[in-house]
């Protein structure tokens, strides 16, 4: 039988269909006919979605960056899903150690025992929102001090940040770290398990384990093992 005698058997019978069916009929048969296109296009949708994968490639080197965003989350994780364990404000620096998709690494990986988490971790930001290029607003009197930059990443940096920078050079001047040391971890960390109602920050000098960790009093200065 040709093709086209097939075809016109095949409408035949829809508009006999049609016809039986009536006004009614014919209207419910339209809705359900329109509901399996909005599911079908929905499904599609969702499929493109959840693939994860970002949709414009951001391009993000090694090294120095600085915040370009208001508030930027640091994760434990390059997702969306990561744990955050602070916020970084705009024109803060940090160093790009390693990228994975859009998402950069800014810190040395330590053990995840400080983050209430097993194994090692490290922080990671969003790349959109970093640039090498200096925020317009920092001070002057900062521009160029090498202990400045290198803890400019610390929990809370807008905050405490003459604590920070005045016991960083202390610690470095009497022999105790080095600035190598405060550029590897990025500054000073929330103590959020051993001093979790204190006002205590820690890093890391010498190495990256717990006996290499040294903490800091932001409300009077105090550094302590």
């Amino acid at each position: 039988m040709d093709d086209w005698l097939i075809v016109a058997i095949v409408i035949g019978v829809i508009i006999g269909f049609l016809r039986a069916l009536g006004p009614t009929g014919i209207a419910v048969v339209s809705l359900i006919a329109i509901g399996w296109f909005y599911l079908q296009s929905d499904s599609q949708q969702e499929s493109t979605s959840s693939s994860g994968a970002d949709p414009i490639k951001i391009e993000i080197g090694s090294g120095e960056h600085f915040v370009t965003a208001s508030k930027l989350n640091v994760r434990l994780a390059p997702n969306n899903d990561g744990k955050i364990t602070n916020v970084l404000d705009r024109g803060q620096r940090v160093e790009v150690f390693e990228t994975k998709g859009n998402w950069a690494r800014i810190s040395e990986y330590y053990d995840g025992e400080v983050e209430q988490l097993s194994g090692e971790v490290a922080r990671w930001v969003y790349g959109k929102y970093l640039s090498t290029e200096k925020h317009q607003t920092e001070t002057l009197t900062n521009l160029g001090d090498p202990i400045f930059a290198a803890i400019s990443s610390s929990d809370d940096f807008e905050a405490h940040q003459d604590v920070f920078v005045s016991a960083s050079k202390t610690l470095i001047n009497n022999g105790r770290c080095q600035l190598s040391d405060f550029q590897e971890v990025g500054g000073w960390v929330k103590s959020v398990i051993n001093h979790k109602l204190e006002p205590v920050y820690f890093t890391y000098c010498g190495g990256m384990t717990n006996d290499n960790r040294i903490y800091l009093n932001v409300e009077n200065g105090e550094t302590f093992k």
